[in-house]
């Protein structure tokens, strides 16, 4: 092989790297929590990344501190691919479940199976980050409400709107 070959065979494989850090990671699917207590379905919501609860460790109270159903509850919100990298989305809110507040976000995939989530206030610098995985909905079956709040919220909400319980709370 002469010198221009080699030359040109070590440029083109100098550019793979190059070629592929453009691609955007799938970030969407079901990831779970580090605490093994929820996982969020995130998704494309138009040219942004949001997420709701999915699924609910059977142990877990299944009503924010305002007596709202989690199930479902929109927990990432405006999310934007980075200019810098197609594997980070920032710019976003997070939903913070236990404390009934929201926070900034950032996002990255760091790689297919795990999902780092940035919580702060100001500045990125000073919050916390989450790792989640993963997961797939045969191993974390959509949530439901378990029956001793069902029956609680269905004298609450469902003869005031005359509508049947599941009804009530897709509204």
């Amino acid at each position: 092989m002469n010198r221009k070959h080699l030359l040109f065979l070590l440029l083109s494989l100098g550019f793979i790297p190059l070629a592929h850090a453009g691609e955007t990671g799938d970030i969407t699917g079901l990831w779970l929590t580090k605490k093994q207590d929820a996982a969020v379905h995130v998704e494309k919501c138009g040219d942004e990344i949001c997420g709701h609860i999915a699924w609910l460790h059977a142990e877990e109270t299944p009503y924010n501190i305002n007596g709202q159903p989690l199930c479902r509850t929109q927990v990432l919100h405006g999310f934007k691919t980075s200019n810098t990298t197609n594997n980070e989305w920032t710019g976003g809110t997070i939903y913070k479940a236990d404390d009934n507040k929201t926070y900034s976000g950032n996002l990255k995939l760091v790689d297919q199976n795990t999902l780092e989530l940035r919580a702060y206030i100001g500045l990125p610098a000073l919050g916390k980050t989450k790792t989640l995985t993963r997961t797939s909905a045969q191993n974390h079956p959509p949530c439901t409400i378990p029956a001793q709040y069902a029956a609680r919220k269905l004298q609450n909400i469902a003869p005031a709107s005359g509508k049947s319980y599941d009804a009530a709370i897709d509204n």
